[in-house]
């Protein structure tokens, strides 16, 4: 055979063998997803006191967000994180590495009230209203407390990950709390207002996940498919399936844990 025939059949042979492996990687990353409901009657949020800067931050019906439950029992801001530390990450988290996230004092209260970060992000601490805003982060490795003018922002960057979620406040206005959730890979999520939630890309096989709420700290007690379940120290394990996504459906989680 000509030398160049080599050479193409050669080329041709391992462009195969490297299509092969991609589609082998593929294979090894699937998705979880599920939904957090309230298992009772939705508690009634109460209203916040507002005895500052009455003008700018008195009309708009601020209320506690520690427990968020909609209508129909949704658990807003349930944070689900992988528990490995080291761990194979999937080459599309690689263009968001080194994206800025956007913290905002906006109508005299933090938006979104649970932010999520991952180590080499930044966080941006923007200030929409009118007034003056500190924003005090109290995390093991993040402590940070810039005051804000109004307009302007201030750039955070994210280089330590945090074991628990860090609390956010702000000194001038004494009602107005957060959250700052920072891991050291992009395996986190937190659910919406309708409880949903979903972690893509992870790689296949038995995994340990956390779930942790503001008002119950780690969630231990959930009931799926009728059955009561205990997540000792808000540890559970689930199964990730390649090239899938594996719907957890509607867990539900007990109301007493969250009367703290």
């Amino acid at each position: 055979m000509p030398r160049i025939l080599r050479n193409l059949t050669l080329l041709a042979m391992l462009g195969g063998l490297s299509l092969a492996a991609s589609a082998a990687r593929a294979a090894e990353w699937g998705s979880i997803k599920g939904r957090f409901v309230y298992d009772g009657t939705p508690p009634v949020p109460a209203k916040l006191d507002i005895n500052k800067d009455q003008a700018t931050c008195g009309g708009h019906n601020l209320v506690d967000q520690s427990l968020e439950v909609g209508p129909t029992g949704s658990i807003a801001n349930v944070v689900v994180w992988l528990r490995e530390k080291k761990v194979a990450v999937n080459p599309e988290y690689k263009k968001s590495d080194a994206d800025k996230v956007t913290l905002d004092n906006l109508n005299c209260h933090f938006i979104p009230h649970v932010i999520g970060l991952r180590v080499g992000q930044t966080l941006v601490i923007k200030n929409s209203d009118p007034i003056a805003h500190n924003t005090k982060i109290d995390g093991l490795n993040t402590q940070v407390n810039p005051l804000v003018p109004s307009g302007q922002s201030v750039e955070v960057p994210i280089d330590a990950p945090e074991n628990v979620p860090a609390p956010v406040s702000c000194s001038i206005h004494g009602w107005m709390h957060a959250y700052m959730v920072v891991r050291p890979n992009p395996y986190f999520a937190i659910s919406d207002k309708n409880g949903d939630f979903e972690i893509k890309n992870l790689p296949a096989g038995d995994l340990e996940f956390q779930v942790w709420q503001e008002k119950s700290g780690y969630v231990t007690d959930a009931i799926i498919g009728g059955q009561a379940t205990k997540w000792t120290k808000g540890r559970v394990k689930w199964t990730i399936e390649a090239d899938k996504t594996t719907d957890l459906g509607t867990m539900k989680l007990a109301a007493d844990q969250f009367n703290k």
